[in-house]
């Protein structure tokens, strides 16, 4: 099933955090990973009670350095 809705959250701070929601599957997971992996952030994934996926990024924000 393809997703139908995607929510996508970007939050800015010492530690930036970008979510992807959806509703159906394949969202392209291990691109995800390893871009993740290339700015030294962290990959959560968890499937939601109503299907679907969410995906967070969480990385060190270097716009927030002085």
């Amino acid at each position: 099933m393809e997703s139908r809705h995607v929510t996508v959250t970007l939050s800015a701070g010492r530690r930036g955090r970008l979510t992807v929601s959806d509703d159906g599957r394949g969202m392209g997971l291990r691109i995800m990973r390893y871009r993740a992996e290339m700015t030294g952030g962290d990959l959560e994934i968890a499937s939601n009670a109503s299907g679907g996926t969410t995906v967070t990024c969480t990385f060190n924000n270097a716009a927030s350095r002085p």
